[in-house]
């Protein structure tokens, strides 16, 4: 069998054609992200003009089904955009060129055809190999004039186990809703992880050595206990590892499970004092603790009081307080979340506010210099200098990293010499506006 995937208006004899939107010629509807294909029993798919239209994310997911339809050795043959070039095209082009090249780029607004991500040809390069295609073979040529393409030719890998499993798994995380294709930044930091669970399989099916599907499931109960329950749900029914091998580390997952693991880590990683500028650091330290804390509880003779210590911890997780993944990226993020908020409450007067967000925004992530710097603004109109000179001098520290350290400590040293003498009416937000 072979299939047209995205084929939109064009027909393709001896294919089947497939597309989720235009029901023109299309054989059957279906979604890209799901084919209804039995696996291993394509012998090539092409998917011309389609990846850009489904996003960085979505894409891995749909090249991740292609995966698991092909049979060993089967072809995938994708074209799409040639970003590089349109942009160049773009750039060193008349007026005419850059306006026929937009829609190129960015696709057309009507549905399915916006274009969400255009990949650059390393790129793309780079996720086939991580999904497990080989002899990728690069094509740049000229549809029509202002229409670069690039064309990938590459082959399933015949030694695909891991690779196959991988491609169930992400099907299986699509269908129970942990991946969100329209979020990108969450979906990615949980394909990280997917890929760290793929490399320490592969390890284990190279040694048999246990300690790597050890990491997996310390890892895997660190940044999201849900994503690694399934996970050892799916390696028994490839044979990767035995059912009841699988069955022990899912007993002792729903520990973790039940008591959210992750944001108790959280909960603990913003109690943590200082680590100014040493966010990285703070965060490495509070992963060590949760290994450290999960040897402890499988070592332990009294489970049940180390289960209930994390049971009261857990008890102290606030609702609006919660992240869906453990990472430095989201908690930064969420940081930016409050620091807005705090930054808000600071231009309409409420200094009270702010400083309980810019404080709340600080516990999660310790590098922004801006961060200590208003709140020592603050401690300064409400009067309070011992803990405004606390602030201003972890913004000191911070201002160590900056190309302009020397100028911009002085500026800050000069609002620690006025502490209660100037009144701020407004946040500093960059140093631009300095």
């Amino acid at each position: 069998m072979k299939i047209n995937l995205g084929c939109g208006g064009v027909y393709k004899k001896n294919y089947v054609n497939i597309d989720a939107y235009d029901q023109t010629v299309a054989d059957k509807k279906m979604s890209a992200h799901d084919l209804e294909i039995k696996d291993e029993s394509v012998d090539e798919i092409i998917a011309s003009q389609l990846i850009e239209h489904l996003g960085i994310i979505g894409s891995i997911y749909s090249i991740s089904e292609c995966f698991r339809v092909l049979k060993p050795k089967g072809k995938l043959i994708l074209e799409t955009p040639d970003l590089k070039k349109s942009f160049n095209d773009f750039l060193t082009g008349d007026r005419e060129a850059r306006k026929n090249l937009l829609p190129w780029i960015y696709g057309v607004d009507m549905p399915g055809m916006q274009h969400r991500f255009c990949y650059p040809d390393d790129l793309l390069e780079e996720t086939l190999q991580k999904i497990g295609f080989i002899n990728i073979k690069k094509d740049f040529f000229e549809f029509e004039t202002y229409q670069p393409i690039l064309k990938i030719t590459c082959e399933k890998t015949e030694d695909s186990q891991v690779y196959q499993m991988i491609s169930h798994f992400r099907k299986k995380l699509l269908k129970e809703n942990i991946i969100d294709l329209d979020d990108q930044i969450l979906s990615l930091e949980k394909d990280d992880l997917i890929n760290f669970f793929k490399g320490k399989t592969i390890d284990f099916i190279k040694t048999k050595n246990q300690w790597n599907i050890n990491e997996i499931f310390g890892m895997g109960v660190i940044r999201n206990p849900i994503i690694t329950k399934f996970y050892f749900e799916e390696i028994p029914r490839h044979g990767l590892i035995s059912k009841d091998l699988a069955e022990k580390y899912l007993e002792f997952l729903n520990i973790f499970l039940e008591n959210d693991f992750p944001n108790i880590l959280l909960n603990i990683l913003k109690q943590t004092p200082g680590f100014i500028g040493e966010q990285d650091q703070l965060f490495t330290t509070i992963c060590n603790l949760g290994i450290g804390s999960i040897e402890k509880i499988d070592a332990a003779e009294n489970k049940p009081e180390l289960i209930n210590n994390l049971r009261e911890s857990a008890k102290d997780i606030k609702t609006d307080e919660r992240i869906d993944f453990l990472s430095t990226k989201l908690i930064m993020l969420e940081s930016n979340r409050f620091f807005q908020i705090g930054f808000k409450s600071f231009m309409l007067g409420d200094n009270k506010k702010a400083i309980d967000m810019f404080r709340y925004s600080a516990s999660l992530y310790r590098d922004r210099i801006f961060t200590y710097w208003n709140l020592g603004r603050l401690y300064s109109l409400q009067g309070e200098k011992e803990k405004s000179i606390i602030e201003y001098k972890n913004a000191l520290i911070l201002a160590n990293n900056l190309d302009d350290k020397d100028k911009i400590k002085k500026m800050i040293n000069r609002e620690i010499e006025n502490i209660g003498n100037i009144k701020y009416d407004e946040p500093v937000e960059s140093f631009e506006k300095l």
